[in-house]
């Protein structure tokens, strides 16, 4: 046997495993980035808090949530569900913060927890503190939480019980 035969059998094991590993990050991405193009999105009209008070008497309240952070990241702030007219929309409070991330969008849930399931999603997250409102479906009822999810990680960064 020469010497130069191993060495050039490991260089084209290591060629073809990158190559591989190379693909594999390719279909990862890929996967992560069309997944979620049969969740169903709702427009939105972006309101934030302007620092003056509202003229108008307060929505009624339904239901509200803390934020929990979940897998390292960090939210927090409170969330409510409101009846504004015929409209139901969730207002996240003035204290809301969230990590940054690439593409984080704001999920409804059927289950606690972060998980996705069976979810609606509002759109991208409109800042990532402060007052925002997203106006909610009319099938919206039967979810019980709000997801701060960052598709680009596959990851929840947090989510609150409403």
């Amino acid at each position: 046997m020469k010497p130069g035969k191993p060495t050039n059998r490991n260089k084209r094991i290591r060629r073809i495993a990158l190559v591989v590993l190379l693909v594999l990050v390719a279909v990862f991405v890929a996967y992560n980035l069309y997944a979620s193009r049969d969740i169903e999105t709702v427009e939105q009209t972006v309101t934030t808090s302007s620092g003056t008070p509202d003229p108008e008497p307060a929505a009624p309240v339904v239901r509200s949530g803390n934020f929990e952070s979940l897998n390292g990241y960090s939210v927090s702030g409170d969330v409510q569900l409101i009846v504004n007219g015929d409209e139901r929309q969730l207002v996240f409070s003035d204290d809301f913060s969230s990590s940054i991330g690439p593409d984080v969008l704001v999920y409804l849930s059927k289950n606690d927890g972060g998980a996705l399931s069976d979810p609606i999603s509002l759109g991208p997250i409109q800042s990532f503190t402060g007052a925002q409102t997203y106006t909610l479906p009319e099938n919206s009822d039967e979810y019980s939480s709000v997801v701060i999810w960052c598709r680009a990680f596959s990851a929840a960064f947090g989510a609150a019980s409403v």
